[in-house]
């Protein structure tokens, strides 16, 4: 990889988000780390042909959607391909003219000894410091352009290790282990039969009170009966969100305590029905998931912006956000509302009017409060 295009993480985050809204791809972040990764290695820079067949490989299931990746690719990032073409084609060495004999007199020997260096000699041994001193550069070029930080490693060969791409999770208000452990502070134990462990106290309380060994007393088993519910906005001023919710629905599920929990989605409020997905394609009736999740175990978590992003007063959003909320309570009865956008920013728009209905929590820098 020899040259990249200017703002190449931006160029590539268009093609993905592109990509994953069009043809509703199953990827994630993780799949366009990978290809920044892979680009990094110096995989996908060398011309169209190779950098269209690292994001098949990477981001595609189907091979019927080829042909749409490579116009995306053409459309959002073709010319800056095209220039990288055409400076690859300048950077190719031209191999000088071989020196032509000259024809000597079939009477005179030649020397038996010579000073001067074959041609082959002196083109097998001159491009071997060139390349190392050329890599080298390259590589200095490389990590000023991706703003990366390389370290020589052990072996001799350069490694990147930290990468300063935005989408890294040292940007977002919490860490994905930040997030797992405010998650298992919400708990419900309930005890259900016995552990395995043996309760010596309660015990040797019974052998004193009965003067005899009858039977071993063992601790009672606590079992987390907790079930989260998940309402995520999105689209419109939640789009810039969308990263951040990812990452509150993996940490709650892997590592959270929640492996159960069920996510919906809706736009700007909960309307008639809600989402499996961010493309509202698979919807359910609000009135059925209550009274499927009904239970004094179930903990609701809305996370919404309230209109507090775009800075404006909705009366018809309050209105039919207090309708939604006087529903949802009359079957679920513990909601918390999560707003990204801080709280200072909340006074005079329709968030500070819902937050009186709701208790409504910024995302601070420090913890996740429910």
């Amino acid at each position: 990889m020899n040259t990249v295009p200017k703002n190449p993480k931006l160029l590539l985050w268009n093609v993905f988000s592109r990509l994953r809204t069009e043809l509703n791809l199953p990827v994630g972040v993780d799949e366009y780390h990978l290809l920044l990764q892979a680009l990094q290695m110096g995989y996908g820079w060398e011309n169209r042909d190779h950098l269209a067949r690292l994001c098949e490989t990477i981001w595609l299931k189907s091979p019927d959607h080829r042909s749409y990746l490579r116009k995306v690719l053409d459309e959002i990032i073709g010319k800056e391909i095209a220039e990288i073409e055409r400076l690859e084609a300048e950077k190719k060495p031209i191999e000088p003219p071989k020196p032509i004999e000259e024809q000597k007199p079939s009477e005179e020997k030649p020397p038996e000894k010579s000073e001067a260096i074959p041609p082959e000699k002196n083109q097998s041994q001159t491009p071997a410091p060139l390349q190392e001193e050329r890599a080298q550069v390259e590589t200095e070029a490389i990590g000023q352009v991706l703003n990366l930080d390389w370290e020589e490693s052990p072996g001799g060969r350069n490694e990147v290790l930290n990468t300063g791409f935005i989408l890294d999770d040292s940007y977002l208000p919490l860490s994905v282990r930040e997030m797992k452990q405010s998650w298992r502070f919400l708990r419900n134990p309930v005890q259900s039969g016995y552990s395995d462990e043996i309760d010596i106290p309660a015990t040797v309380k019974n052998i004193a009170r009965d003067g005899m060994f009858t039977e071993l007393v063992f601790h009672p088993s606590v079992v987390n009966k907790s079930h989260l519910l998940l309402l995520l906005d999105h689209g419109g001023s939640m789009a810039a969100f969308d990263l951040l919710a990812d990452r509150l629905v993996e940490s709650a599920r892997q590592g959270g305590g929640h492996p159960d929990a069920e996510v919906y989605y809706f736009r700007n409020h909960p309307q008639g029905y809600l989402y499996k997905n961010r493309n509202q394609v698979e919807g359910f009736a609000r009135t059925r998931i209550w009274l499927k999740n009904r239970s004094p175990y179930t903990s609701v978590l809305i996370f919404s912006d309230a209109g507090a992003a775009r800075g404006n007063f909705n009366p018809l959003r309050v209105q039919e956000t207090t309708v939604f909320l006087r529903e949802l309570k009359s079957f679920i009865g513990k909601i918390t509302w999560l707003n990204p956008v801080p709280a200072y920013r909340w006074p005079g728009t329709t968030a500070e009017e819902i937050a009186k209905q709701v208790p409504m929590y910024e995302w601070a820098q420090t913890k996740l409060s429910f």
